[in-house]
């Protein structure tokens, strides 16, 4: 009955906390884990893409069948222009972003879990391509037991979320952009939120980035969907219940849920399908 699926939701992430980071469980730094689970969460995307097609197919609803995955991105930047800061960006992107989204999207299994073969057989195995997008890193090249190369921070003087990321719109732009061209697939933004406790800054940051989508689709990006993260305030693996990404709060003493503006804000651009004068004065 379920006509559009993500198949794993950030596989980059959780292999990054798990195996590279160490801050996820099995808190087992290993970049060697973290490839190895990459291939796995590739095969195991493939062969699920495959099967759903497949069930669909025989139910008589081949037509009306989406089926991806979501794929966390974010900007990666360099402070410097040195040679070695360009490398320690350049591999950290090809990491995090491109080997997982060649092997899920196109079946192409780049080094070091592959050498550009295709154990699943060559062709598309994403319908869509869902972008959860969020913030930016600042990348300098270091050595280090747990990147290796690389150390991540944020741009000095960068407006900030409740967690420390960089709060910048134009990295949506950016990425989609950059993973239209290349992949020629429906966008779908799979998340996109802001951790705000005070909801002081959420109205603007939905503003900002619905502005960004607006000017994809002018340029002809064909983003389709945008799902913001999130409903309600959530569990958070590493962080637990302290981070807010609701644009509903949630009072987890009472269970009591109150709509904030932000949340109002979102349902009169979804209702009014446009951002009126009189919405910005009273929510921005």
């Amino acid at each position: 009955l379920v006509s559009e699926w993500v198949t794993i939701n950030e596989p980059n992430v959780y292999l990054e906390g798990a195996y590279s980071a160490g801050n996820f469980p099995p808190h087992k730094p290993s970049l060697m884990a973290y490839f190895t689970g990459l291939k796995h969460m590739s095969i195991a995307h493939i062969k699920a893409y495959k099967a759903i097609h497949k069930i669909r197919e025989a139910e008589g609803f081949e037509g009306k069948t989406l089926v991806g995955f979501a794929k966390h991105v974010r900007v990666f930047d360099t402070e410097s222009k040195g040679v070695l800061s360009r490398f320690a960006r350049n591999m950290v992107d090809y990491c995090f972003h491109t080997i997982t989204l060649e092997a899920m999207v196109k079946g192409r299994f780049n080094f070091p879990f592959g050498c550009g073969n295709y154990p699943e057989g060559r062709g598309l195995f994403c319908d869509y391509l869902g972008i959860n997008y969020y913030s930016r890193d600042m990348i300098k090249f270091t050595w280090n037991a747990l990147r290796a190369f690389a150390d991540l921070s944020v741009r000095e003087g960068a407006e900030l979320n409740d967690m420390g990321w960089e709060i910048y719109p134009e990295g949506l732009y950016i990425l989609c952009k950059k993973y239209y061209e290349r992949y020629r697939l429906p966008i779908f933004i799979t998340e996109n939120g802001i951790c705000d406790h005070l909801d002081s800054k959420r109205a603007r940051f939905i503003y900002d980035h619905l502005e960004a989508i607006k000017r994809l689709r002018e340029d002809g990006v064909d983003v389709r969907r945008y799902y913001h993260w999130s409903l309600m305030d959530n569990f958070e693996w590493e962080f637990g219940l302290t981070p807010k990404f609701g644009l509903i709060e949630v009072d987890y003493s009472t269970q009591k849920r109150t709509i904030r503006p932000s949340g109002r804000f979102y349902a009169e651009i979804a209702r009014n399908k446009e951002v009126t004068a009189e919405m910005v004065q009273k929510y921005l």
